[in-house]
């Protein structure tokens, strides 16, 4: 993250740290500017019909960090 820009804290990333910046992305996240862009490579749109901030969270809160 850091070759990135997006972690630039002389600290190591920690877990914490990684979640809130998970949760500040899905929070300003624009769901329906995602569905656009990626519909066009799905064969159904029927999948990306539960994307919501609700969803995505509840993802990032199952991610295992190891």
């Amino acid at each position: 993250m850091r070759q990135s820009g997006h972690w630039t804290s002389p600290e190591p990333l920690s877990e914490n740290s990684l979640r809130g910046m998970l949760r500040n992305r899905i929070h300003h996240l624009n769901i329906n500017r995602a569905k656009e862009d990626v519909s066009r490579f799905l064969p159904s749109q029927n999948n990306i019909g539960i994307w919501s901030e609700e969803f995505f969270s509840d993802l990032a809160g199952r991610i295992q960090i190891l």
